[in-house]
């Protein structure tokens, strides 16, 4: 029986996805296609279930990691914009946008500058 080809790139693939990432900048920064990225997020990591998309995105303060939002509130306090903040993180740069509009509506984020 032939073993997965990608089981080593299985654990980024998901990190990436879970962290706001589309298959299509996943396959940017690892260097394989769209189709591949597609095949492990949906087919071995069924990721589609088991995180769909719209649980993500309805509140992202919360879902995402402690580190990360709390990285993102601090850089937004301190007078960054939102693709400094994007590049800085290595987040999509929507995904940064809406955290921030939620971390705003929520009154986390002080401007310190």
């Amino acid at each position: 029986m032939a073993a997965f080809k990608y089981e080593k790139l299985t654990q980024i693939i998901e990190d990436l996805y879970l962290n706001g990432y589309t298959k299509n900048a996943i396959s940017k920064a690892i260097g394989l296609s769209p189709n591949q990225v597609a095949y492990i997020l949906y087919t071995k990591l069924r990721m589609h279930e088991k995180a769909p998309r719209m649980a993500i995105s309805t509140n992202l303060v919360e879902n995402m990691p402690k580190q990360v939002v709390n990285r993102i509130i601090q850089l937004a306090s301190w007078g960054y914009n939102k693709k400094e903040i994007a590049e800085e993180t290595r987040l999509p740069y929507n995904r940064v946008d809406i955290l921030i509009r939620e971390a705003t509506k929520k009154n986390l984020i002080k401007i310190l500058v």
